[in-house]
């Protein structure tokens, strides 16, 4: 497999960027998910205990929690993209990755939403040409056809969603034992294109 950029298009590349629909899926679902436990109303000891000479009231504190979260999963999405990449540039096997065996929340990744992350990253990328050239180059031998392929990219997009979220609770949960701040969140900036 060779990754090379094409001459052709060097003008053209600071314009193009990897496909991240999903992370509309993402950002949405677990919106609705975590709103249901992380209210205002549940978070009101904690805020009162250790944030509130932080934050403006508790609902600034919960938006911050919910949104922090979010922004691990679509960090821990970003991860998965990455090994996906590197074992592209490598030229091995997709990696295979697993599902943390202990939750700090149990199931905040339900599997219905599993399922639509699924699907939305598979339309994100079973027409773009980098991994449909990818496949052709380097996977032929590995999955029966282009759809199982992109399934096992699919597949660990999720896991590493799911983990994404478990790590940032983790962090969160830390913190609300320990009386830190926060932990900061930062959404990694959008990929290029780069073959």
């Amino acid at each position: 497999m060779h990754y090379l950029p094409d001459t052709d298009d060097q003008d053209a590349i600071a314009e193009r960027y990897w496909p991240d629909g999903f992370k509309g899926v993402i950002r949405n679902g677990l919106s609705r998910a975590l709103s249901i436990t992380l209210t205002p109303q549940n978070l009101r000891r904690i805020y009162q205990r250790h944030f509130s000479g932080s934050y403006p009231d508790v609902d600034a504190f919960a938006e911050t929690v919910l949104n922090s979260t979010i922004i691990g999963a679509e960090n821990g999405a970003d991860r998965g993209f990455e090994a996906v990449y590197s074992a592209f540039l490598a030229e091995t096997r997709l990696p295979c990755l697993y599902r943390y065996a202990l939750h700090p929340w149990p199931d905040v990744m339900s599997a219905s939403l599993q399922r639509k992350i699924q699907l939305a990253v598979v339309k994100d990328y079973s027409a773009d040409d980098g991994f449909r050239y990818a496949y052709k180059d380097g996977y032929l031998r590995d999955y029966v056809n282009h759809a199982d392929f992109i399934d096992a990219v699919a597949d660990i997009i999720v896991v590493c969603t799911a983990n994404g979220v478990d790590d940032t609770l983790e962090r969160i949960y830390t913190a609300f034992i320990h009386g830190h701040p926060l932990p900061p969140m930062r959404r990694n900036p959008r990929r290029l294109k780069t073959w």
